[in-house]
């Protein structure tokens, strides 16, 4: 099936390195700080996977999500911090919106999708604006059963994954 294509089973040395990482998280989180931020200065609150990075410039990082709900679930984080959208200047809607127009359609021609879901939940803080898009293939139900399907591990496949990339880089060069 397509949508499996970059998805596995969890295993137990996942669950054991995330836990790992978790505790990074819970510890900047009760100091009062932001993780993603702190994450961007020390790579030690998440797992981090240049593989995985699909494209990145000063204002975003885009990257398949390690636990992912769909094959070509993505995140999209805005590099400088704001607790959410509503805090996000109007002068970053045009480069978010391109990045996000050409991120939906590498999903499109290089996985498949039909439709791609764009998504911010930020919630508890405190917290990084980020986005998550989530693929929805022929065949699947419709609407918000997607964002609780349940999550799975992503599989290297480099090939696919090196396509997403191609796409989007040849993209934003236009």
């Amino acid at each position: 099936m397509i949508n499996d294509i970059l998805l596995r089973d969890i295993t137990s040395d996942d669950i054991e390195l995330e836990e790992k990482y978790h505790q990074e998280y819970l510890k900047c989180k009760e100091q009062g700080n932001c993780p993603t931020c702190a994450n961007f200065k020390t790579n030690n609150i998440f797992i981090e996977d240049d593989e995985l990075t699909l494209y990145e410039d000063n204002l975003f990082r885009v990257f398949l999500e390690r636990n992912a709900r769909k094959s070509g679930h993505v995140i999209i984080i805005v590099k400088d911090h704001y607790e959410d959208i509503s805090e996000m200047p109007i002068s970053l809607a045009e480069p978010f919106h391109r990045i996000t127009n050409i991120t939906i359609s590498a999903l499109k021609e290089v996985l498949g999708a039909l439709k791609v879901y764009l998504v911010t939940m930020c919630d508890g803080g405190p917290n990084h604006l980020h986005f998550q898009l989530i693929p929805r293939y022929e065949g699947e139900p419709h609407g918000s059963k997607v964002f609780v399907t349940p999550r799975r591990r992503i599989k290297k496949d480099m090939e696919v994954i090196s396509s997403l990339k191609e796409y989007i880089r040849k993209a934003t060069s236009n």
